[in-house]
């Protein structure tokens, strides 16, 4: 896979971790989505498909 297309998964599996999270019923379930999606944020920011701001889009 290209950078840009890493960059476009992991921005896609960020976004799908968090809605994941948002729908979530039991808490642990959704601390795990939420730290998931943290990490695949961390992933698009390498790779080009976010910018480090510390703020989620």
């Amino acid at each position: 896979m290209s950078d840009d297309q890493l960059a476009s998964y992991f921005a896609d599996r960020e976004r799908y971790e968090r809605s994941m999270s948002d729908r979530a019923t039991n808490l642990r379930v959704a601390a795990v989505h939420t730290e998931m999606a943290d990490r695949y944020e961390a992933l698009a920011v390498v790779f080009g498909a976010k910018r480090a701001t510390g703020l989620r889009s």
